[in-house]
């Protein structure tokens, strides 16, 4: 029993002896291993151990792969991945890596590149460089540390599981130029020398840098003829921001496009810096080419900002250019007098002068506000133009192209002063000289942005106000607003009352209020010449105040009204009353002169039921003769007299009301007046609107005939017609059924072929004369024997 005590002390302290000495060694994990290696420092006489630490994981059996080689692959299940080792790649080339697959639905195929030396020391934490997300589309990119990289291929989802995935990489040596990936190793540039540059890949730069000197600009331009890239990115810098601030530095320019010049000027002698990269990620720039160019300044330089504006004389000339996307030439004139107009000529011999805009800014404003201050006027292109100064004093301009654009060639300026006519300033209604009723008042309109505003005083309400023109420039017209006191003072840029061209003129207008009214004139045409402006007040007739239905004078039948039409907005309203239904109003309207007016007859119940939206019964212009409308119903209705041109001369106008015969109301073919065979009946046509509707029915085949029993006055002229109908027709179609025979007056025989059923006859009239007779008509049907 002591035996076995003391043979299992010994056996415990064995064990613990092991376990100790176990621990004192390295761990054989599968993720790290231990490499010890033997180090002797310069210094040390003592032995001792350096341990390297390697990460394993999927990458240690990964597949190497060269350069210019297909190779296939497939995935088996979603969410895994696989590990090649490119060749080494030497610092400055490019790789470019396509993977693709034959299949058009496969999706979800990833990659990602990582150079080789991170993955065996950080493992999955290595730094991700460039990756793929799409299939069939190469993808590039610039080895900035030479040695070896690993790429991890991935798929995603089940569209690609099973496909055929090709898998090929090149390496590219990159331009001449390299490595000049940053700035300060920036390539410098000697002007017009061309650069031939590639940029392989979306973390490829090349960066150039050339010294200006003030006020000079830079151009360059890329010229792309066979690059496959889709763009281009350029972004110019200073030297002192790249200094100061790095890559956060501000940027002072970029471009986007392939041959096209760009221009920038320099604000002070210093260099500046271009950073060209591709436009889009996949794209890569072959062979494209860079050329740059300084353009002097010219003669006026530094003239870029208001305070540096340059004065210009009156009739010398002064010559400028454009020279680069951010220059601009700001000068200054002056005027001595209010409403003086300033004639500037500007000359350019490219077509690029139509580009050129010329801004204006009053001087105490632009002072006052800078460059935030309100833009007096503008004007484009080259040529001469005019614009109008209010005030005396002096008056800036910003000349610049519109696109930015840069004009090398001379472009020539010089203005004179044209003096102010005898009532500037009167460029607004503050201003506006007072002018009276029959008045001649000359005015010039020198510049387009001139207009000459004047005022009239009426005393009298319902005055027309009749303007007239001389324009002595051939071609030349004027618009011409007219206001009312109350509107342009409380509203300022209010709606005018009445306008017109003086292409048109004389123009006449009902003024309805007595009171102060404006004028303002303006012209699309510059008008040095003396113009003229005639103004007279002339007074209405005596039955005004008539203008609206409200208004309308009382005008009973017999009784001759006299008036005229006062202007393009005057409309005389009469009212007369019907005592029975189907009446007919006969009037005649009747002038010496300027027969232009017309008359509308409106009843009542439209006018309460629409008012300004109501249609008349009847409208006519006729003068001289007859006319006569039917009114279905009795009761009140209006007369509107109006014209599209004033009249002067004394229109009459009379009346009167008659009754209709005694079958009406027959207007309409359901409401037909029947008819027997050889019966006689007597009706009336009195108006153009009247109608006589009769019907007739016939068993089997049948003829018949229409006669008429008129004045021998009328015998031989049609003045009225009967149109005849089928009923069926009329049933199926109304009153666009077609009728089947017409009868006149002069027609000797009205034999009409009929059949088994109804028959209708409608009775028009055809001329005014038809409403001074009484008609008979006699409708006899013959049977046709079997």
């Amino acid at each position: 029993m002591k035996k076995n005590t003391v043979r299992i002390g010994i056996l415990l302290l064995v064990l613990t002896f092991s376990v100790i000495t176990l621990a004192s060694f390295p761990t054989d994990d599968a993720v790290i291993v231990n490499t010890e290696e033997r180090v002797q420092s310069e210094q040390a006489t003592v032995q001792q151990s350096a341990t390297e630490e390697v990460i394993k994981g999927p990458w240690e059996n990964a597949v190497k792969i060269y350069g210019n080689t297909t190779h296939s692959l497939s995935f088996s299940d979603s969410f895994s991945e696989k590990w090649f080792e490119l060749e080494p790649v030497t610092e400055g080339k490019s790789v470019i890596l396509t993977i693709s697959c034959d299949d058009q639905a496969a999706t979800g195929v990833i990659s990602a590149l990582y150079y080789k030396d991170d993955v065996l020391s950080q493992g999955n934490n290595a730094e991700r460089l460039f990756g793929t997300y799409m299939l069939n589309k190469p993808s590039a990119y610039k080895i900035s540390k030479g040695g070896s990289y690993y790429l991890k291929v991935s798929v995603i989802g089940n569209s690609a599981i099973g496909s055929n995935i090709k898998l090929n990489y090149t390496t590219i040596v990159n331009d001449i130029y390299e490595d000049n990936d940053v700035w300060e190793r920036a390539t410098p540039i000697d002007i017009k020398k061309p650069y031939i540059i590639d940029i392989s890949a979306i973390n490829d730069i090349d960066w150039f840098k050339i010294s200006l000197q003030k006020d000079q600009a830079l151009q360059y331009i890329i010229r792309n003829d066979i690059s496959s890239g889709k763009g281009v990115n350029v972004a110019l810098y200073r030297e002192e921001d790249l200094i100061k601030n790095g890559d956060t530095a501000p940027v002072l320019f970029t471009s986007d496009e392939f041959n096209k010049y760009y221009t920038h000027k320099s604000d002070k002698t210093q260099t500046y810096y271009l950073k060209v990269t591709p436009s889009a990620r996949e794209a890569v720039l072959n062979k494209v080419t860079l050329i740059t160019d300084i353009i002097p300044p010219d003669s006026l330089e530094g003239n870029d900002s208001y305070e540096q504006a340059v004065m210009l004389t009156p009739g010398v000339a002064k010559t400028v250019t454009i020279s680069a996307s951010n220059d601009v030439d700001w000068l200054m004139v002056k005027t001595d007098k209010p409403g003086q107009t300033v004639k500037l000529s500007i000359r350019n011999a490219s077509f690029s002068g139509a580009k050129l805009v010329c801004d204006w800014y009053e001087g105490a404003r632009l002072i006052a506000a800078s460059e935030a201050a309100e833009i007096l006027y503008k004007t484009r292109g080259t040529g001469t133009s005019y614009v109008y100064m209010e005030e005396a004093g002096t008056y800036y301009f910003k000349l610049y192209t519109v696109d930015n654009s840069v004009i090398t060639t001379p472009i020539e300026i010089s203005y004179t002063v044209i003096p102010a006519d005898r009532y500037e300033p009167n460029n607004d209604y503050q201003s506006a000289k007072i002018i009276s009723g029959n008045s001649e008042t000359r005015f010039t309109l020198p510049a387009l942005n001139d207009q000459d505003w004047f005022a009239v005083k009426t005393y009298k309400e319902n005055q027309a106000l009749r303007l007239n023109t001389y324009i002595p420039k051939t071609g030349a017209s004027v618009n011409i607003f007219v206001f009312r006191q109350d509107d342009v003072e409380s509203y300022g840029e209010a709606a005018p009352l009445f306008t017109f061209n003086s292409a048109k003129a004389p123009y006449i207008y009902m003024l309805e209020e007595k009171g102060t009214y404006y004028i303002k004139i303006v012209s699309d045409t510059i008008i040095s010449d003396d113009c003229i402006l005639y103004l007279s007040l002339l007074n209405s007739d005596a039955n005004e105040l008539n203008n609206t239905r409200d208004t309308a004078t009382y005008f009973p039948a017999g009784e001759r009204k006299t008036f005229t039409i006062s202007g393009v907005n005057d409309t005389d309203w009469f009212y007369f009353n019907v005592e029975k239904d189907n009446s007919v109003i006969d009037y005649i309207m009747q002038s010496d002169f300027n027969k232009y007016a017309k008359v509308s007859i409106y009843s009542e119940a439209e006018l309460d039921s629409y008012e300004e939206y109501a249609a008349p019964l009847f409208t006519s212009d006729k003068y001289d003769e007859r006319v006569a409308y039917k009114l279905d119903k009795a009761g009140k209705y209006y007369i509107k007299i109006d014209s599209a041109l004033p009249v002067f001369d004394d229109i009459h106008l009379e009346y009167t009301i008659r009754e209709s015969d005694k079958h009406e109301n027959n207007d309409t073919w359901d409401k037909a007046t029947p008819l027997t065979p050889t019966e006689k009946i007597d009706f009336t046509i009195r108006a153009a609107n009247d109608a006589d509707w009769f019907k007739i029915s016939s068993s089997g085949m049948n003829k018949m005939s229409l006669t008429f029993n008129v004045s021998s006055k009328y015998m031989m002229k049609d003045v009225i017609n009967i149109y005849v109908y089928r009923e069926v027709d009329l049933l199926n179609y109304g009153s666009r059924a077609q009728h089947i025979h017409v009868a006149k007056i002069s027609d000797i025989s009205n034999f009409i072929d009929i059949a088994d059923g109804t028959y209708y006859l409608k009775a028009v009239a055809v001329k005014n004369d038809a409403f001074d007779f009484d008609y008979t008509l006699r409708a006899n049907v013959f049977k046709m024997q079997d």
